[in-house]
């Protein structure tokens, strides 16, 4: 329990100070505002009160902090062997390749394997991950050619 109200504290001192830099706060001047609304000079010395009273005032001066937003484009890991099959055979049909295609790629980047059904799940995103780049590689030729 005490970590997580470390952690809660720690993010909020961190906002605090992004609030400064943000709203292009000086030394004296960000000082005072910590003693009049918390009674203290330095961000971690403030009381949980006392941080909610300073956010509270920096976001209403303008401060803001936008979350993380993940890339559109990012789609999450196939996590098992079967879905990762599918998204390869998904890929090979865009290619217009064969599954001697895909066999002989995880070949090339794994030659101590002897058959493709041996793979682990991180040697198959590998290869899915090759049969990705070759499609952008043609999308990128193809694109040229015309």
């Amino acid at each position: 329990m005490r970590k997580a109200t470390t952690n809660l504290k720690a993010r909020e001192v961190q906002f605090i100070h992004i609030a400064k830099t943000q709203l292009a706060m000086d030394d004296a001047t960000y000082r005072a505002m910590l003693h009049n609304l918390g009674g203290v000079t330095s961000s971690k010395d403030l009381s949980d009160e006392g941080r909610v009273k300073v956010i509270k005032h920096l976001k209403t001066c303008g401060a803001s902090i936008a979350g993380h937003r993940p890339d559109k484009d990012h789609k999450p890991l196939a996590e098992t062997k079967q879905a990762i099959e599918k998204k390869i055979g998904v890929q090979l049909s865009k290619l217009d390749k064969p599954w001697a295609y895909a066999y002989g790629t995880a070949k090339k980047i794994f030659p101590d394997v002897v058959r493709f059904e041996f793979l682990s799940v991180e040697q198959m995103q590998k290869v899915s991950g090759a049969l990705d780049r070759t499609i952008r590689n043609s999308a990128k030729k193809a694109a040229v050619a015309k």
